[in-house]
C-alpha cells in the first residue's frame, strides 16, 4: 500500500542535454504535486548540461545529480537512477521533454484509486520548438490480453519496488530498455492508462527515435527483452484470433 502522498522520483538521464534541460527541470519543480525528487544521470556530457544541473541544485534540494565517469548508455544510467531512488513511484522525463504541470498529481492519483496496478501511462502530445501545431497521440488502454500493442508509454510512472524486483534495465541493450522493463511488469501485473494528454515530447534534429531501427530488422532482437515477450504475445494473439475467424467461419 502506498503511503498517502507517495514520493515521485523523476528519472532524468541525460547526454549534452545543455540546449534543453532547463526547461525540463523547471517544468517538475512547477508540479502542483510537491513530494517529488529530481535524479539527473549525466552520462559523459561535454557541453554545459553539469553545469546547468548544478546551478539549479543550489535553489532546489530535491534536485540531485548523478555524474558517470565514462559514458555507460542510457539502460546503465537508468539502473544508477533506479538504485539511488528513495520514491515509492518513479517515472521518466527526458532531458528534452516537458510535463505539465498536473501530470504527476494526476498519475499519482491513478495509483491511488486503483492500488493493485504496478504501472500507469497517460496520452501524449508530440511537438517541435517553432514549429508547426502540435500533434496529439492517445493510447490504447490496457488489456492484458493485448501486449501485441504495448510498450512504453508517455508519461510512465511505476512501482519502485517492482522495478526492481524485476531487475530494472536490460543493460546488454542500447535502445529500448524502457519497452522492456514496461512489458515484464505488463505481463506480471495490473497496469491502467490515464486517458488525459499528461507528458509533451519534442521533436528535433537530435532525437533517439530518428535513428532506432524498426524491431522487425533490429540487431539487438537476440538480447531485446521486450522483441521476445511481444513475439510471444504476437503468436498467442494471431492464434485466438484465427480461432476466433474459424469459428465465425462455422456459424455463418
Amino acid at each position: 500500500m502506498l503511503e498517502k502522498t507517495p514520493k515521485v522520483t523523476v528519472m532524468m538521464p541525460v547526454r549534452n542535454g545543455g540546449k534543453y534541460i532547463r526547461d525540463a527541470i523547471e517544468c517538475v519543480a512547477l508540479q502542483s504535486y510537491k513530494n517529488i525528487e529530481t535524479i539527473v544521470c549525466d552520462d559523459g556530457s561535454t557541453d554545459d548540461t553539469v553545469e546547468i544541473v548544478r546551478e539549479f541544485m543550489a535553489l532546489n534540494a530535491k534536485l540531485h545529480l548523478l555524474e558517470n565517469d565514462t559514458a555507460l548508455g542510457i539502460p546503465k544510467t537508468r539502473n544508477r537512477i533506479l538504485k539511488a531512488s528513495t520514491g515509492e513511484l518513479i517515472c521518466h522525463l527526458d532531458a528534452d521533454d516537458l510535463l505539465p504541470p498536473h501530470a504527476v498529481e494526476r498519475m499519482v492519483d491513478c495509483f491511488r484509486d486503483y492500488p493493485d496496478i504496478a504501472l500507469a501511462y497517460s496520452d501524449r502530445i508530440n511537438f517541435r520548438s517553432g514549429g508547426n501545431k502540435p500533434t496529439e497521440l492517445a493510447s490504447r488502454d490496457f488489456r492484458r490480453d493485448e501486449l501485441v500493442h504495448f510498450g512504453w508509454k508517455h508519461l510512465g510512472m511505476y512501482k519502485t519496488d517492482i522495478a526492481r524486483d524485476l531487475g530494472g534495465f536490460n543493460e546488454q541493450l542500447k535502445t529500448c530498455s524502457d519497452g522492456g522493463l514496461a512489458m515484464r511488469i505488463a505481463r506480471k501485473f495490473p497496469c491502467r492508462r490515464v486517458p488525459e494528454f499528461l507528458y509533451f515530447y519534442r521533436n528535433h534534429d537530435a532525437n533517439i527515435g530518428h535513428t532506432r531501427v524498426k524491431c522487425a530488422v533490429c540487431p539487438q532482437q537476440p538480447v531485446c527483452d521486450y522483441y521476445k515477450i511481444w513475439s510471444e504475445e504476437r503468436d498467442i494473439w494471431q492464434a485466438r484470433r484465427a480461432a476466433s475467424e474459424k469459428i465465425a467461419g462455422q456459424n455463418d
